[in-house]
C-alpha cells in the first residue's frame, strides 16, 4: 500500500509553496505512486517558470526539489517511514532531472527547450506508470500475501 501525504486544510495549502501544493494534489490519485508524484509536481514548476534561460529554470527545478525533498523528512509529512519517503521523493526528482535536462543540450531556443522539457516530462510520467503496472502484472504471481519487497 503506497503512503499518502497527511491530509492539509486551504488555509495550510494557501501558505505551502505550489510545489507543495501540487504534490499533494497529485497523491489524492491511489494510482500514483510517490516518486511519480513529485515528478509531476516538478512538470508544474517548468510549467510555472517565469525563467528566461536554462540556468534559470534548472535553478527554479533545484530549489523545488529541494523543497519536495525537505518537506518529506519533516514529521507527519507523510504516513509511516519518513526515511523511505524521502528516499522515494529524491530519487523521483533526480531521475526526472537527469531525464529531461537532456533537452539543455539539444536546443539553442529557450522557448523550444522548455517546451521539449515538459514533452520529455510528460513521457517520462508515462513510462514510469506503465513501468509500475508491468511490475505489478509480471510479478504477482511471485509475492505471497504477507512477503515484503524491497
Amino acid at each position: 500500500r503506497r503512503p499518502t501525504m497527511a491530509t492539509t486544510t486551504a488555509a495550510e495549502d494557501e501558505m505551502s509553496p505550489q510545489v507543495l501544493v501540487d504534490l499533494r494534489r497529485h497523491l489524492q490519485d491511489e494510482n500514483v505512486a510517490l516518486p511519480v508524484a513529485a515528478m509531476e509536481a516538478l512538470l508544474g514548476v517548468v510549467q510555472r517558470s517565469t525563467a528566461h534561460t536554462m540556468m534559470g529554470l534548472q535553478e527554479d527545478l533545484r530549489d523545488a526539489t529541494k523543497t519536495l525533498v525537505e518537506s518529506s523528512s519533516e514529521a507527519n509529512t507523510f504516513s509511516k517511514n519518513n526515511n523511505n519517503q524521502v528516499i522515494a521523493v529524491s530519487s523521483g526528482c533526480e531521475l526526472f532531472l537527469r531525464y529531461i535536462t537532456r533537452a539543455f543540450l539539444e536546443l539553442e531556443d529557450f522557448e523550444q527547450c522548455k517546451a521539449q522539457v515538459l514533452e520529455r516530462g510528460q513521457r517520462f510520467r508515462e513510462i514510469s506508470l506503465a513501468a509500475r503496472d508491468s511490475i505489478a502484472h509480471n510479478g504477482h504471481e511471485f509475492i505471497r500475501d504477507g512477503q515484503t519487497v524491497l
